[in-house]
């Protein structure tokens, strides 16, 4: 296999990992989104009122990573960087 083939295909799977990865914060935002008529700052507090550390007692790290999760998607719609966290 040709060197550029490999590094294509390590580029596909990683991509793929990322997606398995974000995808229910993702639809979770997505619902919120619906909800909110397209109000992305709205349906962003709400997520992440649900994936707060404070809200998950037993499990603040896995939150947080949730939390960096979520700005990452939000950043991502908005295409803009925010500064919640």
């Amino acid at each position: 296999m040709k060197r550029q083939d490999k590094e294509e295909q390590r580029k596909r799977q990683e991509k793929e990992e990322n997606e398995r990865r974000f995808y229910p914060i993702e639809a979770e935002y997505k619902k919120q989104l619906k909800e909110f008529n397209g109000n992305r700052d709205k349906a962003f507090r709400k997520c992440s009122f649900k994936y707060h550390p404070d809200k998950n007692p037993g499990n603040e790290v896995v939150a947080t990573e949730n939390q960096k999760k979520l700005l990452e998607i939000h950043e991502r719609y908005v295409g803009k960087k925010t500064s919640y966290m």
